[in-house]
């Protein structure tokens, strides 16, 4: 997924009216905005995809919003999944 070891990627696997505003995980926008302001020293790449095959290729099978972060090229991946794991504004930005 990476090339350089100095950069993780958050990838957003949603539909579009989940991000879109008032849907369910439309905090994205103001979680990108804030970290990448808050946080200039660590930057993360932010990802938003909607096809659901790839969510499948990449072992999520859930039709929640799930967040997967990459970061080292050698290791799994961390998830967090909608219908298991708090999606909150509050624990998404601790997460990362």
């Amino acid at each position: 997924m990476r090339e350089s070891d100095d950069v993780v990627a958050l990838v957003i696997y949603a539909k579009e009216e989940e991000v879109a505003h008032g849907g369910k995980i439309d905090f994205v926008h103001r979680l990108s905005s804030l970290d990448r302001y808050a946080f200039p020293e660590q930057p993360i790449l932010f990802f938003y995809n909607t096809d659901a095959e790839c969510k499948k290729q990449n072992s999520i099978e859930s039709d929640e919003p799930a967040f997967v972060m990459y970061v080292e090229k050698d290791a799994q991946p961390f998830t967090l999944i909608g219908d298991k794991d708090d999606i909150s504004f509050d624990n998404v930005y601790n997460w990362i």
